[in-house]
């Protein structure tokens, strides 16, 4: 199954980012560079703040090229998010998504399970 996707949840479109469960960085630099790709697609009709992001990092872990790419990701995207949701985060990618927020000014809310979390997307 692709790892940057659609989906259909309570009639709202998700953009679903899966990065779980993967810990060689390299292939986690691969399926991040994907998902880039997959949401510039999307970004490249879009006339504002239309995305809701949904991002599993459950079981996967982060060197600083991860953290330097998701950074990119997160700026590239910030003026077409609605909102965005993120699952999976232990107290250690905590700390590393605080830092995130801060240096791109997003506003990702993290979430126990993806239930919890698409629930609060389709509400946004």
């Amino acid at each position: 199954m692709e790892r940057a996707r659609l989906i259909d949840y309570q009639g709202k479109q998700i953009f679903f980012q899966d990065f779980s469960n993967v810990t060689d960085q390299e292939e986690l630099l691969r399926i991040l560079a994907a998902a880039s790709a997959f949401a510039a697609a999307l970004t490249t009709a879009s006339t504002g703040k239309t995305l809701r992001i949904l991002t599993d990092v459950s079981e996967s872990s982060f060197s600083p090229p991860i953290i330097d790419a998701l950074r990119e990701m997160a700026k590239y995207n910030k003026p077409y998010v609605l909102a965005s949701a993120i699952i999976g985060v232990n107290a250690i990618k905590r700390v590393v998504f605080r830092v995130l927020i801060l240096v791109t000014g997003r506003d990702i809310s993290v979430f126990q399970s993806r239930e919890q979390a698409l629930d609060w997307l389709v509400r946004q």
